[in-house]
């Protein structure tokens, strides 16, 4: 997932030794909302010390001060 991927190399850890997400963000959710076609869509949430915002195309990733 694009989602794991992205907060893995921001982190710097291997996507397999993250913490699960399932319990910030529903990943199939998110990929059903994001596959509609639709571009007007924003998504943000918090993962450990990470806030992660999803639009169409673009996944950003920044460290929560």
């Amino acid at each position: 997932m694009v989602v794991i991927r992205s907060l893995a190399a921001c982190s710097g850890k291997d996507p397999l030794t993250l913490d699960p997400i399932n319990h910030s963000a529903d990943l199939e959710a998110l990929d059903k909302l994001f596959g509609n076609g639709k571009t007007d869509i924003s998504v943000s949430f918090s993962v450990d010390q990470y806030e992660i915002t999803i639009t169409e195309g673009c996944i950003e990733v920044r460290e929560c001060p």
